[in-house]
């Protein structure tokens, strides 16, 4: 009896897809992986997102439909994406012969950007100088800031402990400036 309830709970666990959703859930991992399955393979990759017996009238649905491709061998039927659809090879090459050139064009005027930098050459506005300046001048001061509490903090911890600031760095794995 106790049996009979936990195959009665397995069975209410298995959660019942409607057959359009499985058409969707199958065309998409179909597209998505782009390779021959078999109804056996589809079932067991998508994790019981569509049923066992399901999946083969799924796949025949969308082979009569022309969605996918099927085609039988022996006993077995695999079914794959319809490669029908696909992109034209002239349309193709001139899409990226065209990618190409705007990316030629893009690589040039980087060069001639990377090469002005390179040679110090480029003129900034004053207006950006001073903002460079000035955020410069506050990072620096905070920096100068951190650095003496942080040696203030130091040489308490050395005085507490006995030992100098030269010692008492040695033994925390501290990176300081004197280090570099």
């Amino acid at each position: 009896e106790q049996m009979s309830n936990e195959k009665k709970k397995e069975k209410e666990k298995a959660v019942k897809v409607s057959d359009k959703d499985a058409e969707g859930t199958v065309l998409d991992y179909l597209n998505k992986n782009n390779r021959p399955f078999s109804a056996q393979q589809i079932f067991e990759n998508l994790h019981g997102g569509v049923g066992k017996t399901q999946a083969p009238k799924v796949l025949q649905t969308l082979a009569d439909r022309g969605a996918i491709v099927a085609k039988e061998n022996g006993k077995q039927k695999i079914f794959w994406k319809n490669q029908d659809d696909a992109a034209d090879p002239d349309q193709l090459r001139e899409q990226l012969e065209a990618d190409l050139a705007r990316l030629t064009e893009e690589n040039s005027r980087l060069e001639t950007k990377l090469t002005g930098l390179r040679g110090n050459t480029v003129k900034i506005s004053e207006a950006d100088r001073k903002k460079a300046e000035t955020r410069y001048s506050t990072m620096r001061s905070h920096w100068t800031s951190r650095k003496r509490k942080f040696r203030d903090i130091v040489g308490q911890l050395g005085e507490s402990t006995g030992k100098s600031v030269k010692e008492l760095l040695e033994d925390i794995p501290v990176e300081t400036d004197e280090d570099r």
